[in-house]
């Protein structure tokens, strides 16, 4: 009877040290009051140290996933709690670990900081690189952008494809990569002002009178708002005034144009042409008209008026379709 007493005791005392064996913690994890990490997300291998005779525990421990990384250059606080369920999440029975914790936790992202300045002169060296205007182009900021903090890396500023650029407020999206994946835009306000010669008339210029360098100027000008199509070279010797010009007006081209060549009630000669016929007659324009404009005329000994294309001095040509067999 005692010999049987004394076995179930030796044997209830294996079990309950086997019991005890199997509760012990089979690795430490002491977790840091603050730390960096520079990764998307959070590891506990980030927040804490790992200890365990295990080496394959031991990394386990350190995969388990607590939480996404906050913004770079932002800092987000853990809890006991979370940490003790993102383990249980990854697999990891409690008792496993002996997990040392403070009462507050914080983990930072580590980052960038990309200047507004550097911002800036990435929009304004694309203007000046690729000006589509002659003359002097300024390219200034209506307001820095704000910085910009980014995660680590190789860092690369590049205003987007296919952006438009004009004269004047432009906002300019400037792109930043990091190890070539996007990561933010920040948009650039900048005026865009251009600095060139233009026509400007000297005095009081009527319709049909020559414009010459008697009565206007080249001068630098501030272009930026005004018209696209203003007069920046020096008018030629047979430029006339299509319109009324006011002194000191900025000259637009579509003012100025060359003289006729014929005048309305000229004598002219008429050829008549096709890929087998080609005959002249003598005409009497019904129309003033320039190279390549077309005008009426009148044949000789014939009232009715015809259609042609002013050629050169006093010659205009009509072009006959030939006649299908």
């Amino acid at each position: 009877m005692a010999a049987r007493f004394t076995r179930f005791l030796i044997i209830a005392a294996f079990v309950m040290l086997s019991t005890c064996a199997a509760a012990d913690p089979k690795a430490d994890v002491m977790v840091k009051p603050t730390s960096e990490t520079t990764a998307a997300e959070v590891l506990l291998g980030n927040v804490a140290t790992v200890v365990s005779e295990d080496a394959t525990l031991a990394q386990k421990l350190e995969s388990v996933v607590i939480c996404q990384s906050p913004l770079p250059g932002r800092t987000r606080n853990l809890t006991r709690d979370q940490i003790i369920i993102a383990m249980r999440k990854y697999g990891i029975a409690d008792g496993t670990a002996n997990l040392v914790c403070p009462s507050q936790v914080s983990v930072s992202r580590t980052s960038c900081k990309v200047s507004g300045q550097a911002i800036f002169e990435t929009a304004q060296n694309h203007i000046l690189a690729d000006t589509p205007w002659q003359g002097m182009v300024t390219v200034e900021p209506v307001r820095l952008p704000l910085e910009q903090n980014v995660p680590t890396g190789s860092i690369e500023l590049r205003v987007r494809d296919n952006t438009q650029i004009r004269k004047g407020r432009n906002s300019i999206p400037v792109e930043i990569l990091v190890d070539n994946q996007l990561q933010a835009t920040a948009y650039v306000s900048v005026v865009v002002k251009v600095f060139a010669p233009v026509l400007v008339a000297t005095q009081a210029i009527s319709r049909g009178e020559q414009v010459t360098m008697v009565n206007c100027i080249l001068q630098e000008r501030d272009i930026t708002n005004l018209p696209s199509d203003v007069a920046q070279e020096l008018p030629s010797s047979d430029v006339i005034a299509t319109v009324p010009i006011s002194q000191g007006a900025v000259i637009r081209r579509g003012w100025i144009c060359e003289p006729p060549v014929i005048r309305s009630g000229d004598t002219v000669t008429v050829l008549v042409s096709s890929k087998s016929v080609r005959i002249s007659d003598k005409g009497t324009a019904a129309m003033d008209g320039r190279v390549g404009e077309q005008i009426k005329v009148r044949l000789m000994g014939d009232v009715r008026e015809v259609r042609g294309i002013v050629v050169g001095q006093g010659l205009v040509e009509i072009k006959l379709a030939d006649r299908r067999n």
